[in-house]
């Protein structure tokens, strides 16, 4: 299992040296449409983005779809006293 991490997202956004305007952009000019609120509650994990737009950030950013996630953890599947199973 995994989960999609916003700050992965800010950090190749910022290794291109671009602000979030830059990647609106960028991504524009690829036929991609993303939007400043969407991006800021992506990297800042309030919302996630659905594949799609995954896939416009992965190709804008030149990263694998996969370097946006985390794997989730047993210790991060744990709810009270009851754990998850972890699927891996």
């Amino acid at each position: 299992m995994t989960q999609f991490n916003g700050k992965k997202l800010k950090k190749a956004r910022e290794e291109k040296g671009w602000s979030p305007s830059d990647l609106i952009f960028n991504a524009a000019q690829k036929g991609y449409k993303l939007s400043g609120p969407s991006l800021n509650a992506w990297e800042t994990g309030s919302r996630f983005p659905n594949s799609d737009k995954l896939a416009a950030l992965s190709d804008v950013l030149g990263k694998e779809v996969s370097y946006f996630f985390d794997p989730i953890t047993q210790q991060k599947l744990c709810f009270g006293k009851k754990k998850v199973q972890n699927a891996a």
